[in-house]
Order: structure tokens, then C-alpha cells, then sequence
């Protein structure tokens, strides 16, 4: 046999096999329609007529409570202070490791009121760094030399340290301190 029937063979053969993956795709699959369109609304989300998206997290809220100043707090995340309380409804929630390889959090609250927020624990530089990118009112108990001093450099931030403002804190007696402040 020739080089040219072989080649023709092959052609043949192949123009058959693309034949019938045609013929089942067009024929043989089931048809398919698209997805009915669905529009899903966040639990509890207001009517949205004059609603906006917040800045801080996208959420639509009304207009007027939109650009509220956002509320950075110092949580402690020690095994002594479980459970914490608010951090679950923050917006944004930053954790990183201070020293003795325990981590603490710094969470962010879009003004929305929280009932009770803590352990509140001392600033450390790189949280200030994260309460600044929204221009946080940044609320903890006292700090590090370093944190300390970049919250009061910082043109973006309201501090709100316990030892000065001790009226926007309380303790919870029942718990041992450090691990009290709320």
C-alpha cells in the first residue's frame, strides 16, 4: 500500500471520529437551559431604597449611617480570655502574634452599636498600621513604647487609650485580670 492511501486512510478515519463527536454533542446530550436569575439579600439587610454601600465593608446600609467613623479595638486572644465577646460582629478582624507566641486581634467595628467588646488589651505598632488604613477612633489599654508612639504620630487615627479615656471601659469582676477590660 502507497504512502498516499495510507494518508487517505488516515484522513478518512479521522474525519469519521470528529463525525460522530459531532453528532452526539448535537444529538445525543440533553439540552440544557440556563439558570434562573437569583437575587440574594443579606439576613436582616434594610429595604435598600436611599440604602448605600458602606465603604469599610459593602454593605448596604441608609445613607446617613454610611461613612461613619469606624471603631478599631485591641482584643486579646490568650486562652484565659476565651470567649471574646464582639469580636464576632466586627467588620474587619486583623490577628497577628505579639510576644510569648500569643496572638491578639485588632477589630474593626463600622459604628454599629456592639453591646460589649473584649478583652481589650495594649497596641502594638503593626495594629496601628491596620487602624489607619480605615482612620480608625482606635480604642485599647496602654501599649508598647513603639505603638504607643505611632498611635500619637498618626494623622489618621483617634486614640483612645483606657488610662485617659477609662469612662468608655469597664471590668468584669468575675474575670481575673488582665484578661477583664471591656
Amino acid at each position: 500500500m502507497s504512502k498516499k492511501h495510507t494518508n487517505q486512510q488516515a484522513w478518512w478515519i479521522g474525519g469519521g471520529v470528529v463525525a460522530i463527536v459531532v453528532a452526539t454533542f448535537l444529538f445525543a446530550w440533553p439540552r440544557y437551559t440556563a439558570a434562573p436569575t437569583l437575587t440574594i439579600e443579606p439576613a436582616g439587610a434594610p429595604s435598600c431604597d436611599g440604602c448605600v454601600a458602606r465603604a469599610l465593608d459593602g454593605v448596604l446600609v441608609p445613607a446617613e449611617t454610611a461613612n461613619q467613623q469606624p471603631i478599631a479595638v485591641m482584643i486579646e486572644n490568650h486562652f484565659d480570655a476565651w470567649p471574646q465577646a464582639g469580636l464576632d460582629q466586627a467588620q474587619l478582624v486583623y490577628e497577628a502574634v505579639t510576644e510569648g507566641a500569643v496572638s491578639r486581634f485588632v477589630a474593626i467595628f463600622a459604628g454599629d452599636e456592639v453591646a460589649e467588646i473584649g478583652p481589650v488589651r495594649s497596641v502594638r505598632p503593626y495594629f496601628v498600621d491596620w487602624a489607619e488604613e480605615v482612620g480608625a477612633l482606635y480604642a485599647h489599654s496602654g501599649g508598647s513604647d513603639a505603638g504607643l508612639a505611632q498611635v500619637r504620630a498618626s494623622r489618621w487615627i483617634d486614640d483612645i487609650n483606657e488610662f485617659y479615656h477609662g469612662r468608655y471601659f469597664w471590668r468584669d469582676r468575675r474575670l481575673a485580670a488582665p484578661h477583664n477590660l471591656f
